[in-house]
């Protein structure tokens, strides 16, 4: 479990709304946050914390232990090491800063930490329209290999703490080879997939999840996950 959560915050308000997704697991009786403010190197420190971020931080669960740490140096490369160093078993941090830049911020540090974390890594756009900060639906995108399934150990985590249906998404680029059985490559490939993951379906329903399947064939798999 999610025992310890860095999340790295600028104090701005839209790099605390990570925080509000982040009440379930830190309802929990062991769960603690580490909130992190990195200076560029060459900037001022900065005495305190905005009243917005202290009082949204002791408006947390009870339950929460939240250490507050600062570093100096690269965003991106300071969040990795405190990751590391804090034995941080979770990374949760917003798309957008203080600057608001998706090209600052989502193409340069959020990527940088997705890249090369060694630890599971929450992202979540401020932008979004969700009503609240809750997720009732997790898609799960996967390509039928070991390394996509991984990602099923965190969801058998997080989907309880929010009550979520499970949706187990395949994309799968169309082959148009028949078999001489008659059967086009491409639809071998999708009751392949459907038979592979049968077992962590059980799986995930035996946790009390409700899960769905869904079986897609077409052209640009990160286009048809947006969609989907």
């Amino acid at each position: 479990m999610f025992q310890k959560i860095l999340v790295p915050l600028d104090g701005s308000e839209l790099a605390s709304k990570v925080l509000d997704y982040l009440e379930p697991v830190l309802a929990l009786e062991a769960a603690s946050l580490v909130a992190l403010r990195v200076r560029r190197r060459g900037t001022s420190r900065q005495e305190g914390e905005p009243n917005h971020l202290a009082a949204r931080l002791e408006g947390l669960s009870p339950k929460a232990q939240i250490q507050r740490i600062e570093r100096q140096g690269d965003p991106a490369a300071e969040i990795l090491a405190a990751a590391k160093e804090e034995g941080a078993s979770l990374i949760a941090l917003s798309t957008h800063g203080r600057t608001g830049l998706a090209r600052l911020v989502r193409g340069s540090v959020a990527e940088r930490v997705v890249r090369n974390a060694q630890t599971p890594v929450l992202l979540v756009n401020p932008f979004t329209q969700a009503t609240r900060a809750h997720f009732e639906r997790i898609l799960v995108p996967l390509d039928g290999s070991a390394s996509s399934l991984e990602a099923l150990d965190l969801v058998t985590q997080l989907a309880p703490l929010y009550r979520a249906e499970v949706v187990l998404f395949y994309v799968g680029n169309p082959d148009y080879r028949v078999t001489k059985a008659g059967e086009r490559e491409e639809e071998i490939r999708a009751k392949e997939f459907r038979s592979s993951i049968a077992p962590h379906v059980a799986r995930l329903e035996g946790a009390g999840l409700r899960v769905k399947v869904e079986v897609l064939v077409e052209f640009g798999p990160a286009g048809q996950i947006l969609a989907a």
